[in-house]
């Protein structure tokens, strides 16, 4: 038995980094795209707009969660 989860779980390291990478990604756009509002804002771009693309980092957030779900079972 612990021979198969080993050997899964060497199988799935590269999804598994692909995981994180996704995961990394999606909190620093969490982080950034709030923090870029002001500056959108003098150059013209409505905060709406701005904030709208706060979708794309919870997408990328909510499939490394799946992704990790799916390797953990």
């Amino acid at each position: 038995m612990y021979g198969y989860i080993n050997l899964k779980s060497k199988n799935l390291n590269p999804l598994l980094a692909f995981v994180k990478i996704i995961h990394a990604v999606s909190i620093a756009l969490f982080v950034l795209i709030p923090l870029s509002v002001i500056p959108a804002t003098f150059a013209g771009i409505s905060q709406i707009y701005v904030l709208s693309f706060l979708v794309y980092p919870f997408w990328g957030y909510l499939l490394a969660g799946i992704l990790a779900v799916l390797i953990a079972f």
